[in-house]
């Protein structure tokens, strides 16, 4: 699809259900222009749009999460789980495992930028956050970013139950290419 894109196009990446399989799948498309993209995309709504970091481009250590839970929170207003913050936890202790330069103190891990959303899906709620550690960047070595989160969903501490009540990694790994990464527009 690259090569097809104009020059100073905006490529992006949508959440799609693949027919017959129900399977949530990416699916590329491009913008003439940013501002195309949002005045296009403002009113949008159902849809996650992700934005192509091309090959070459820093980009900063990010994860896309995603969990499901019987409800949004308790009677007292607070969150119905700790799964937000299990999750920061054990990136920033295994970032520090694994890029031991950043076990400093301020460490560049201290610096955290969340955004949520939660919505129904049937019986349960679905919980998507996307995690990015703004100081943390990456500059040709996307594939290092993949190989770690896909590290990550390795651990059971990352490990939860689907809406399907089967057994699911909380990092979606699909937003890791071998030469790209895609990042939620805006993130």
């Amino acid at each position: 699809m690259q090569e097809k894109c104009p020059l100073g196009s905006f490529e992006v990446a949508r959440d799609a259900i693949q027919r017959g399989t129900d399977k949530v799948v990416k699916n590329f498309t491009y913008f003439d222009s940013r501002d195309n993209f949002f005045r296009e995309t403002a009113y949008t709504v159902h849809w996650n749009f992700y934005e192509i970091v091309p090959a070459g481009d820093p980009c900063c250590l990010y994860f896309d999460v995603e969990h499901y839970s019987p409800s949004q929170f308790h009677a007292n207003g607070s969150p119905s789980d700790n799964k937000l913050a299990i999750t920061i936890a054990t990136i920033c202790h295994k970032a520090n495992c694994q890029w031991p330069e950043l076990a400093v103190n301020p460490s560049p891990l201290d610096r955290v930028v969340v955004t949520t959303a939660s919505r129904s899906a049937g019986a349960v709620y679905k919980h998507s956050f996307h995690i990015n550690f703004p100081r943390v960047g990456f500059i040709n070595k996307h594939g290092a970013l993949r190989t770690f989160a896909r590290h990550l969903n390795s651990l059971d501490a990352l490990q939860e139950i689907s809406a399907k009540f089967q057994p699911m990694a909380l990092i979606d790994t699909s937003v890791y290419r071998r030469n790209q990464n895609l990042r939620i527009v805006e993130s």
